[in-house]
């Protein structure tokens, strides 16, 4: 019982660690970058105007945030794999962490309205799916291991799909309410100003 705690605690100072580096990472890059990412942003934002219909932008966001899920599925069923899930939730939370920052650079007074609208609930709603889906790869590879040494060979797989379903569930949630729901609130928000 004291390891499943000490498991959550481990995978949430990685989160805070990545959103930490995140945050520092875009203050310390250099102007001529920071324009470029800036411009990049831009293309983004007028490329999500272009998708006609928000179906689409859920199926391109759905696959986005499915990529994550399924490298660290396959990488966390192995026990030798598991820090290269530890490394993709690292970088979920680096992501969260530079983009955050990156809004308060662009809107720097009105930061704070926009990161609540439009990123905390989706991308809480999935750093918590993926923090579900790491710690059941790590309990499912310490009761693996456990198993092997009691030289027992049926491991606990059926826990682990209880498990990734409901973390999949979160992931499909979360990419409804990016899609649907923040967007919305988004452009509320800016026709009451």
């Amino acid at each position: 019982m004291a390891t499943r705690y000490v498991g959550y605690l481990y995978l949430f100072f990685v989160a805070i660690i990545g959103f930490i580096f995140g945050t520092v990472y875009v203050q310390m890059l250099p102007h001529a970058q920071m324009s470029d990412i800036l411009e990049h942003w831009g293309s983004m934002f007028s490329y999500n105007n272009e998708i006609s219909s928000t179906i689409e932008m859920f199926i391109l966001n759905f696959l986005y945030h499915l990529r994550f899920f399924i490298f660290m599925f396959i990488f966390g069923i192995t026990i030798i794999g598991y820090p290269i899930t530890l490394l993709i939730f690292f970088l979920k939370a680096f992501i969260l962490g530079s983009t955050l920052q990156l809004f308060y650079f662009i809107w720097e007074n009105d930061a704070l309205a926009y990161i609540v609208i439009w990123l905390v609930p989706s991308s809480l709603l999935i750093l918590v799916g993926l923090f579900i889906l790491s710690f059941s790869l790590a309990s499912y590879c310490y009761e693996s291991v456990k198993m092997i040494k009691q030289q027992s060979w049926t491991t606990p797989f059926y826990k682990l799909l209880k498990l990734v379903g409901v973390a999949f569930l979160i992931v499909v949630i979360a990419t409804a309410v990016q899609t649907y729901l923040s967007p919305y609130l988004f452009n509320v928000f800016i026709t009451s100003r």
